[in-house]
């Protein structure tokens, strides 16, 4: 069974606007991270993997629970999306959905589902050598092995446990925009991302909705881009170009594998990594302090292994 990690709901708002001969069916442009590769894809056969949220059971049962928790977020969102065009105020209910709907699409992107899946395999095997360290029989393993196999859904769960209710008590803000390339994005559209996190030390950085700079933005359409944060404004916005051309170049940024532009087109700008401010952490004396000592420790490093390879040398000559 196919399922998308990407909406093709969602993605259909991509499609090349430019007319289609009869009975051609309409795509988007998928592009790699690096720009080089550009492809036209139908939505529906674009961002799907076999069975990638469908529960397995130890007895061999297949359980579809959050393929259809995804699906009632997709039809929330089939049904919010018109009000949103027209820029129309939303029912309380109809932004509880759309911030469900935001969470959806963050917890079920393959990088988000894979990077949890890496973290829910190392806790299995640290669960399973305890257990075997003091002959215990398989317990919490079995549990722990369950998250393993089912990756996907288990972060999906815990998302939605949690994300809507919080996304909900910050201000939400849409952005709406006119210009030819739009809003562009991707395999992993719905990004958390502090503003200035470049002033913290890098084991600090990874960012954290109860930070007051931190945002959480997922481009909807190509003319509208939804912004969740803790400041005061809300609403509907008109963004500027370079506004746009910020959050094309973090969408892009962070993406997984490819992106997605609805004209196929491509800037320079969204490729560029741009200069560290002066107030950055790696200019401060502490970061370059750091950086003088991580470059001693990779010399070090170096030398160690160069003389371990020498001397390995050295003893298969003798023999």
């Amino acid at each position: 069974m196919n399922q998308h990690t990407i909406p093709n709901c969602y993605l259909k708002a991509w499609c090349d606007p430019a007319p289609l001969p009869e009975k051609h069916t309409p795509f988007i442009w998928l592009i790699s991270k690096d720009g080089k590769d550009k492809r036209k894809r139908a939505p529906r056969k674009a961002f799907t993997e076999a069975d990638r949220y469908t529960i397995r059971t130890r007895d061999g049962k297949k359980i579809l629970i959050a393929e259809h928790t995804l699906m009632a977020t997709e039809d929330a969102w089939v049904r919010i999306r018109p009000k949103i065009e027209a820029r129309a105020a939303l029912t309380l209910e109809e932004r509880f959905d759309l911030c469900a709907f935001a969470a959806a699409m963050q917890a079920r992107s393959k990088g988000q589902g894979d990077h949890f899946a890496e973290f829910f395999r190392t806790v299995h095997r640290q669960v399973e050598n305890l257990e075997k360290q003091r002959g215990a029989k398989p317990g919490l393993s079995l549990e722990t092995g369950m998250h393993a196999e089912n990756a996907a859904p288990s972060t999906l769960a815990m998302t939605m446990l949690s994300l809507p209710q919080l996304l909900m008590r910050m201000k939400m803000v849409v952005f709406c925009t006119t210009i030819d390339e739009g809003f562009i994005t991707s395999d992993y559209p719905c990004l958390m991302f502090d503003p200035e996190a470049y002033k913290l030390p890098p084991l600090y950085r990874s960012p954290a909705l109860l930070v007051p700079r931190t945002e959480l933005t997922l481009p909807l359409t190509p003319q509208r881009l939804l912004l969740f944060h803790h400041g005061v404004q809300q609403g509907y916005l008109e963004a500027s170009q370079a506004a746009v051309d910020e959050a094309n170049r973090r969408t892009r940024f962070n993406c997984t594998e490819y992106f997605v532009s609805h004209l196929g087109k491509l800037k320079d700008f969204w490729f560029d990594p741009g200069k560290a401010p002066e107030d950055s952490w790696e200019k401060s004396p502490e970061g370059i302090a750091a950086e003088e000592q991580r470059q001693r420790h990779l010399k070090a490093k170096a030398e160690w292994e160069a003389d371990i390879k020498r001397r390995g040398n050295q003893d298969s000559l003798s023999q």
